[in-house]
C-alpha cells in the first residue's frame, strides 16, 4: 500500500469569485468557509474575524443551507469539488 503525500510547495487555491458565483456565498460566508477548510474552530474564526461565536454559528448555518450539506466535512467536499482530483 502507499502513502498518498500532498505537495506543500504548491497551494491549492480555491476561486472566491467562483465560490459566490455558483453557491451564491457572502464575502464573510466565504471567508469563514475557507478558514473552516484550514482546520479552524468556531471559537478560533470568531476571534481571527473579530466577531462573536454565535455570528460565525450563523453564518455556518446559512453556509449549510446555501450548499444544501450538514457538516464540516461535507462543507469541505463541496468546495473541493472539481478543484482537487480523488478519484482512484
Amino acid at each position: 500500500m502507499a502513502a498518498v503525500m500532498a505537495n506543500k510547495s504548491v497551494p491549492i487555491k480555491i476561486d472566491k469569485e467562483l465560490l459566490s458565483i455558483q453557491h451564491h456565498l457572502t464575502p464573510r460566508e466565504i471567508e469563514i468557509s475557507l478558514l473552516i477548510c484550514k482546520g479552524l474552530i468556531d471559537t478560533e474564526i470568531a476571534e481571527v474575524l473579530g466577531i462573536s461565536f454565535h455570528t460565525v454559528r450563523t453564518h455556518l448555518k446559512n453556509i449549510f443551507l446555501k450548499l444544501d450539506v450538514s457538516n464540516r466535512s461535507e462543507l469541505i467536499s463541496v468546495l473541493f469539488e472539481g478543484i482537487v482530483d480523488i478519484s482512484f
